[in-house]
């Protein structure tokens, strides 16, 4: 099975931007509507792994995988396999407590076998609303 939701390199760029403004603190919480998986793009992405690093006082190297194959799809974008690294090895790396929200039984998955309701949607869509840019 291959997927789309990913995180990739301009999503650590938008984490250090953040981090660098004073939005995102050290050692936050994060969770994700839907486990992420890490894109080739983001394990490709050394130096920005490393000024994150350091903007978030991590002392220990990066432990993520290496790349692995490459698949794309429509327009380019890629595929994600099933068997990508997934996103809470990064958070948990960083230091940020993490969960998720859903409904394929991935690890730290909360809420797995309750479906979102177009309310609780709006509720969480109106947190991260109140953010400026």
């Amino acid at each position: 099975m291959e997927r789309l939701m990913g995180l990739g390199y301009s999503d650590l760029e938008l984490l250090i931007r953040l981090r660098e403004e004073g939005y995102v603190p050290i050692a936050g919480s994060v969770i994700e509507i839907g486990a992420q998986q890490l894109a080739n793009s983001f394990l490709e992405a050394g130096g920005a792994l490393d000024k994150a690093r350091d903007l978030f006082h991590v002392a220990q190297p990066c432990p993520l995988p290496q790349p692995g194959s490459r698949y794309t799809g429509e327009g380019g974008a890629e595929l994600l396999p099933e068997g990508a690294p997934l996103a809470s090895e990064f958070w948990a790396w960083l230091g940020f407590s993490y969960s998720s929200i859903d409904i394929d039984g991935s690890p730290a998955a909360a809420l797995a076998a309750y479906p979102l309701t177009s309310i609780a949607i709006r509720f969480l869509a109106t947190r991260w609303a109140n953010i400026s840019w």
